[in-house]
């Protein structure tokens, strides 16, 4: 199995696609690709981004000890990795194809 193949799964078994409506400081509106993966395997999310780019960032939802970590692609990054992996998605194919 490949490396995208493997993204795949994860995007559509723990991802989040969408393409919200940023406002920079003038107010004008500009939509920005995002396809975030939240897991609480660290090696996992290192992983995604020593392959793929992006970021890291991490939170303890609140009362719980566990550690989530978040890798987020966006923008155009996340709009040619979301053309390479559309074909492979099952469950995300048409929220990946919003963003492309």
């Amino acid at each position: 199995m490949d490396k995208y193949s493997y993204l795949a799964g994860i995007i559509d078994g723990e991802g989040h696609i969408h393409k919200p409506l940023i406002k920079n400081g003038r107010g004008e509106g500009h939509y920005y690709a995002r396809i975030i993966v939240v897991n609480t395997n660290k090696d996992l999310i290192n992983w995604l981004k020593s392959e793929f780019g992006g970021s890291i960032a991490t939170s303890k939802a609140r009362g719980s000890s566990q550690t989530s970590y978040r890798w987020t692609v966006q923008g155009k990054a996340a709009e040619s990795l979301g053309r390479i992996v559309q074909p492979l998605l099952i469950c995300k194919k048409d929220q990946i194809t919003r963003i492309i």
